[in-house]
């Protein structure tokens, strides 16, 4: 009955209406979530009093090293982040992982009280932060790819990414011709397709990576990773729940400390906890659970 609802206010604002009515308080969160993120002009200042209504318009006005905040509500495109900047959702600050029931967060539709793209966020510069989003792409897509190979300290937390449901797709991952650096994946909610976080392209990495403190679903019945590292580095795995995939952890790389993670479901008929391939020092597992 709620998405019904929603999928009616919906119609009212494509249909130019900018203020509606409920028949229930109840109902005053789903609507005022789609009329939030519906309503705006690019032609506004971008002030709280007179915003934008586009990423694409906030990210073209922004100064590098600024800040974006996006109301509660649904945004259908799917942005480019070409500067240094921080992006903050209705949620920033509020945790979505490890729980598997987040306090304070909508995991399914309606997202009641998020900020929600409905779309695929490409990063394409350094010194990024997404904080306190949903990010809902589609069956098969990447909630948010890195694409440049400059696009180091990226930090992506307080998010969920959801809408994968088939073995493809990726909630958070470096191109293939990307070399992450310093990316902090912290404190998210990650349906897997693939890939639940994917770091790492075809040059190795030489600075850390940190993914704590996450939930990682897998989305698929077989094949499935949670979190994967294809690059060299003292790469970090902290803390994550990882649940219904076929490999919870994978590296192929040295220099990785994997500690106190839950690996739990495991799917496929080669499924493992944790697999490393990998010889030599620096390498740290203690702790886990499977």
């Amino acid at each position: 009955a709620i998405e019904k609802v929603r999928q009616d206010k919906l119609r009212e604002v494509t249909d130019g209406c900018d203020g509606t009515w409920v028949a229930h308080p109840g109902l005053v969160p789903v609507a005022k979530a789609v009329f939030d993120g519906s309503t705006g002009s690019d032609a506004n200042p971008g002030t709280q009093a007179s915003p934008f209504r586009t990423f694409a318009q906030a990210l073209y006005s922004v100064s590098a090293g600024g800040t974006i905040t996006a109301a509660a509500g649904t945004y259908a495109e799917s942005p480019t982040v070409s500067k240094s900047v921080t992006i903050n959702g209705a949620k920033a600050g509020t945790a979505a992982g490890p729980s598997v029931t987040p306090a304070d967060r909508s995991t399914g539709t309606p997202f009641i009280g998020e900020s929600v793209i409905s779309g695929t966020l490409t990063v394409a510069a350094a010194d990024v932060t997404i904080d306190g989003f949903v990010i809902n792409s589609g069956a098969t897509a990447n909630s948010i790819t890195a694409t440049a190979a400059a696009a180091d300290n990226l930090t992506v937390r307080n998010s969920i990414l959801t809408g994968r449901t088939a073995k493809t797709g990726t909630g958070i991952t470096a191109g293939a011709t990307t070399t992450s650096n310093d990316y902090t994946v912290s404190r998210n909610w990650i349906v897997a397709g693939l890939y639940g976080v994917k770091l790492d392209g075809s040059t190795a990495s030489t600075a850390a990576n940190l993914v704590q403190d996450n939930y990682i679903l897998g989305s698929a019945t077989t094949g499935t990773y949670g979190v994967a590292f294809s690059g060299s580095g003292a790469h970090q795995v902290i803390g994550n729940r990882i649940a219904g995939v076929a490999i919870g952890v994978s590296t192929s790389k040295s220099g990785v400390t994997v500690q106190r993670n839950t690996v739990t479901d495991i799917s496929g008929s080669v499924g493992r906890g944790i697999s490393i391939t990998a010889t030599g020092a620096a390498l740290s597992v203690t702790g886990n659970l499977i």
